[in-house]
């Protein structure tokens, strides 16, 4: 085996001189990375700054755009939570005003019955006065020569 190999899985792996690596490492991130320095955009809350060396600003760039699309997430996520929240609103607005109008019928059954309660009674009572003036007017009667058979 040549010194520039190694052994990796039975299978023979040329090595790279660490410079080439980093070449292609560099070449791999900036076709996956948009940064100002690859002709790309950074979020507009970063920017690289002064005397960082290549690789700091890819991997800086790599980093953020991993963060980026994750805050993204989080924002969608939120905008879909708003939407269910702003519907749930609408049920509990439409809720209250069942339990309104429900209070207000209970309301309007409890006068109802009130009224038909008193009315009740008072016929009753009615019908209980004209009893007793029934039988006092039966008794008036029964006291009178003309109808006690006397």
């Amino acid at each position: 085996m040549a010194d520039n190999e190694h052994q990796d899985n039975n299978r023979r792996v040329p090595r790279m001189p660490p410079v080439e690596l980093m070449d292609n490492l560099s070449k791999d991130i900036l076709t996956g990375i948009p940064d100002r320095a690859n002709g790309g955009e950074l979020p507009p809350y970063v920017d690289h700054a002064v005397g960082v060396n290549r690789v700091g600003q890819l991997t800086a760039a790599a980093i953020i755009r991993d963060y980026e699309e994750t805050a993204k997430t989080i924002s969608e996520m939120s905008e879909e939570m708003n939407e269910i929240a702003q519907t749930c609103e609408r049920y509990m607005l439409e809720l209250r005003q069942m339990v309104e109008e429900l209070h207000i019928t209970a309301t309007g059954y409890r006068e109802r019955g009130a009224e038909i309660f008193r009315k009740i009674e008072e016929s009753a009572k009615m019908t209980e006065d004209m009893r007793n003036a029934a039988n006092l007017i039966r008794e008036n009667l029964s006291k009178t020569a003309i109808f006690s058979g006397n």
